[in-house]
């Protein structure tokens, strides 16, 4: 029923869908950025969120745009052209991409701020220069066993990476926030302790994961989710939204629809959807689950903060997933 990931089939053969959904909450203002590519045996998806705050210094060099503004821009092309160039060398993953990337990445931030810097209108003393938030994931061919891929995920800030597979939704990434509870985060407004900058010290963490195909990788930036009460409802809602498609592009259209009447913020969202060979099989294999989550975790208004948190406790022992990170 499933494409295979057998060793003689390329990464783009196993590709069913590219899903990409992106909205300014001002026309031609957003902050944030996404980037997509797909090569032989690879592929990268990746979300960069501006930081609106700290990042809202103007910079009269780049057509008086914000710091957040450009430094979104930054992140994502300088991350596509390390994929594509790191990618014609050699297999992609392996342990160590995070500090070449934070290198590229630093590199060309000390260039825009040099560029930006003498014509700089001056901020508060929590100003940075060029802060943005980082979610990307390489995702390549020849994972360990049969029907199996790997991806390297990167990421700084509370941007995420997540994986959708028959057991579910999955965090792959921890936000950079004083606590790294998906459902506390959800409920406070804490300032991050990490996050890309020209001007501010930095990391980016790194992961190795296996995937067991048929599954959906995606990002997105805190838009996507930071305005719904629990994460179990941004699983419903991505459920809700394919059940209720019949191509890529209505559910591309459905997700921007039901974001949009809740979020507060730009918003981005792009996935990789492998191994299921239709967008039909697709729908049918995230079907039972669907039917379980609106079982098994309804929502209501009334609902009290207990109630909720009792949800949170049964549902987050498989969307942590801690024990899938590889050594390599």
């Amino acid at each position: 029923m499933w494409k295979r990931a057998g060793k003689k089939e390329c990464f783009r053969q196993m590709l069913d869908q590219c899903l990409i959904v992106k909205r300014a909450k001002k026309e031609g203002l957003g902050e944030d950025s996404f980037l997509c590519a797909v090569e032989k045996n690879s592929g990268i998806i990746g979300v960069f969120d501006g930081s609106g705050g700290s990042g809202a210094k103007r910079y009269p060099a780049f057509q008086d745009r914000t710091g957040a503004y450009i430094a979104s821009r930054i992140l994502s092309e300088t991350t596509c052209r390390w994929y594509f160039e790191e990618g014609e060398k050699e297999r992609f993953i392996k342990k160590g991409r995070g500090e070449q990337l934070k290198q590229r990445l630093d590199r060309e931030l000390q260039q825009y701020r040099a560029m930006g810097q003498a014509e700089s209108v001056l901020c508060g003393s929590m100003s940075k220069e060029f802060p943005s938030t980082l979610a990307a994931a390489v995702v390549e061919n020849g994972g360990r066993k049969e029907n199996e891929v790997e991806a390297e995920v990167f990421w700084s800030g509370d941007s995420r990476i997540y994986l959708i597979d028959q057991g579910g939704l999955h965090q792959l990434t921890t936000d950079d926030l004083p606590n790294p509870d998906a459902m506390v985060n959800l409920r406070e407004d804490a300032g991050m302790l990490n996050v890309v900058s020209a001007s501010h010290p930095y990391n980016i963490h790194e992961k190795i994961v296996g995937m067991k195909l048929p599954a959906i990788l995606l990002a997105a930036t805190d838009g996507c989710f930071g305005y719904l009460p629990t994460p179990m409802e941004f699983e419903k809602l991505l459920l809700r939204t394919l059940e209720f498609s019949e191509s890529i592009a209505e559910w591309e259209a459905n997700i921007d629809h039901a974001i949009g009447e809740i979020s507060g913020d730009d918003y981005t969202l792009c996935a990789f959807c492998i191994g299921f060979g239709s967008f039909q099989k697709m729908k049918e294999s995230f079907r039972k689950r669907r039917k379980r989550m609106e079982e098994q975790y309804r929502f209501s208004e009334k609902m009290t903060e207990e109630e909720l948190f009792l949800q949170w406790d049964s549902y987050k022992k498989g969307y942590e997933q801690d024990g899938w990170e590889r050594e390599r």
